[in-house]
């Protein structure tokens, strides 16, 4: 499935301040993390919320990749031949959101009956005792 982060406000076409991503490497630096997470907390929830997760995943997500953030921002490199910010957050969210997918396919497989003797079918023991 291909996905893509769409801008959710006007501001957010803006390339990310180099000095805003300066600060935040800092966590706690709180009037930084608010203008960061306002930013860019539509971006990331949008783009969970269009992979067909439902509302509390991607509010999940969207938790998840800010605190990833926070936890990995110091090894972002800033160079433009490996990579826009947006793309590095692109990708942290991208990963996530598969993750979520990943593990709804593992809890369904779980919930699934996985034979007719869990459906409630049960076969009488007489029938199955050879002729």
């Amino acid at each position: 499935m291909i996905m893509s982060i769409e801008p959710a406000e006007p501001h957010s076409l803006l390339p990310t301040r180099a000095s805003l991503l300066g600060r935040i490497v800092n966590p706690d630096d709180t009037a930084s993390w608010m203008e960061f997470y306002a930013l860019y907390k539509n971006l990331v929830f949008g783009f969970a919320s269009r992979s067909g997760l439902s509302r509390a995943d991607a509010e999940e997500v969207t938790q998840d990749v800010f605190n990833r953030v926070s936890q990995t921002i110091h090894e972002f490199d800033s160079n433009p031949q490996r990579g826009t910010f947006r793309g590095w957050l692109r990708n942290l969210t991208r990963w996530r959101v598969l993750d979520k997918l990943r593990e709804r396919q593992r809890l369904d497989r779980l919930r699934a009956p996985q034979s007719a003797a869990e459906e409630g079918e049960h076969t009488a023991t007489i029938q199955r005792v050879p002729d």
